[in-house]
């Protein structure tokens, strides 16, 4: 994990811990699984990327959907990199990294165009990139039943 200020409640708390020592986690929480067969956009801000690696495994193992990732990180600096560049050599799946929100922002539009409502739309991120990708995907007609999102809270 990076720390930066300020730090959050979670991250000074794992600060605090010694080499071996014990914590317990819950969750994660949400709904950011498959609920039917459509393909999905999948749309990832920085660490946000989490959620989405045991999805592109599940895509990968049942190979029964269509899966791309919008992955956008401003720093340029990608978790999982070559996981993922693995996924994208796969025919199943088509990964694309962003330094911008310009450049998602046409992609993620790009794709509503040609696959619309046949797709589920997943967003991933802190709480003001999913409100503002939620809110532009329902302007461009995606209607709010294809959309999930899991925020990375506190993180």
């Amino acid at each position: 994990t990076r720390i930066r200020e300020p730090v959050s409640d979670f991250k000074a708390k794992m600060m605090e811990l010694q080499p071996g020592e014990e914590m317990q986690m819950r969750g994660p929480f949400g709904w950011m699984f498959f609920h039917n067969d459509k393909d999905v956009l999948m749309i990832s801000g920085g660490i946000s990327i989490t959620p989405f690696r045991s999805l592109l495994r599940e895509v990968e193992k049942k190979g029964n959907r269509r899966a791309t990732l919008h992955y956008v990180s401003s720093g340029g600096n990608y978790a999982y990199v070559n996981e993922l560049d693995r996924f994208d050599r796969l025919p199943a799946f088509d990964i694309h990294y962003f330094g911008g929100r310009g450049q998602l922002t046409s992609a993620i539009e790009g794709y509503v165009k040609e696959h619309g409502n046949n797709s589920e739309y997943f967003i991933s991120g802190t709480m003001d990139m999913i409100k503002a990708v939620k809110k532009r995907l329902k302007s461009l007609g995606i209607k709010g039943k294809n959309i999930r999102n899991e925020p990375m809270l506190f993180y």
